[in-house]
């Protein structure tokens, strides 16, 4: 199945190996500088890059099983962004993940296009995140908050795309507690702006936040909230080297030096971040058990 925009690698001779390769052509990897015009090299890129995208969506939906579903739901607008959840995740009583990636050219699923064209696809991408919270019984959410236009009800921006999904999948929830969230670089400025929104619901609901090299500034939460925040950061540092505290955020060096690299290098951190709290260890101050 090809995506409503009918772009298909296949169709330009590009195909992702079994370990997540970007090939053009049978034996050659995937090479940006395919002509002396530098100008034309960034131009392909970026046409690939569309076709990249519409690739994961095909995934999220074809491989992972999520669902592709209009935000907000109720608007009759033609033209409105969208995103990916696990089907029926209003209604379970799983535990939740919601993942946001940062600022720019990603969309669902992708944390970092030059990643998954240049080196690896599961490297780059939301894929590996989604795979650990479903094979640990978590329902997905899966933010679209680059797929966002002037034109669109409540996605005019990454932030009201980011409102509008928490207003509609999270906060009507029942269970309390229960939702985890994974935000990348520009994603914890989004983060953060749900919070002052809707911050009773919040620190209801969600019961961590773990961060790749946010970029956000000042509190994340309210000084008071239970709400446990964890930040994985560029530094040359080894992983998890405890960096600093601040404003109730927990700061360790994500293992590379390298912002976009953050989400992956720091990937097993925060999933054993994320057990921790699903196994209820709560010793550690403020309700928070820490790496």
């Amino acid at each position: 199945m090809t995506s409503d925009m009918g772009k298909n690698l296949k169709d330009v001779g590009l195909f992702f190996s079994d370990d997540g390769i970007l090939f053009e052509g049978k034996d050659t990897k995937f090479n940006y500088n395919t002509f002396e015009d530098a100008k034309k090299n960034t131009e392909r890129y970026n046409m690939l890059g569309e076709y990249i995208t519409e690739y994961i969506y095909d995934y999220l939906v074809e491989k992972l099983k999520l669902q592709r579903s209009s935000i907000p739901s109720a608007s009759n607008s033609p033209r409105k962004s969208f995103l990916f959840h696990t089907p029926g995740f209003s209604s379970s009583n799983n535990y939740k993940m919601v993942l946001i990636n940062g600022n720019g050219v990603v969309r669902a699923g992708q944390w970092s296009r030059r990643i998954i064209m240049n080196d690896n696809l599961f490297q780059g991408s939301m894929i590996p995140y989604i795979k650990w919270g479903q094979e640990n019984s978590m329902d997905i959410l899966v933010l679209n908050t680059n797929e966002c236009h002037k034109d669109y009800p409540q996605s005019s921006d990454q932030i009201s795309h980011g409102i509008a999904a928490f207003e509609e999948y999270i906060a009507p929830l029942t269970q309390e507690k229960k939702v985890f969230i994974v935000a990348h670089s520009f994603g914890g400025v989004v983060v953060q702006e749900i919070y002052k929104t809707f911050k009773n619901s919040f620190d209801l609901k969600v019961k961590g936040i773990a961060l790749t090299d946010s970029a956000h500034f000042g509190p994340l939460v309210h000084p008071d909230s239970n709400v446990c925040v964890a930040n994985w950061v560029s530094s040359n540092k080894p992983l998890d080297h405890p960096l600093k505290r601040g404003n109730n955020v927990e700061v360790f060096s994500a293992g590379t030096a390298h912002h976009i690299w953050t989400s992956h290098s720091a990937k097993q951190s925060v999933f054993s971040w994320i057990s921790q709290k699903l196994l209820k260890k709560d010793e550690m101050e403020n309700g928070c058990y820490l790496v």
